[in-house]
């Protein structure tokens, strides 16, 4: 039995010591682009920490992935189509290329 054991430790169920794994973005590429994209002579202002005051209004939703999904596109009675793109529901009027949107989850 001691044989057997001692055969376990080393072999295929030996713990082995292991490096460090992946480090997720331990190099960042990007950051040589950021620091090139700052304007020369931009300065900016912490002293207004505030947010501004406004916000986004969705228009148009471009795009919808289909290629590779099922059941994701419809009509309605009346002749509009409903699809999902991202988190977006999406009510589309052909006649007049308009969108609605449904946006509460």
């Amino acid at each position: 039995m001691e044989g057997v054991q001692d055969e376990e430790e080393d072999g295929a169920f030996a713990e082995e010591e292991m490096g460090e794994g992946d480090q997720a973005l331990a190099v960042k590429p990007f950051l040589g682009q950021v620091q090139a994209s700052i304007p020369s002579g931009f300065v900016a202002h912490k002293d207004n920490a505030k947010a501004p005051e406004a916000n986004l209004k969705l228009k148009y939703a471009h795009g919808f992935r289909s290629f590779d999904t099922r059941g994701n596109l419809a009509y309605t009675a009346d002749g509009r189509i409903a699809f999902c793109t991202a988190a977006l529901g999406v009510i589309l009027d052909p006649k007049k290329n308009e969108q609605s949107f449904f946006t509460l989850h």
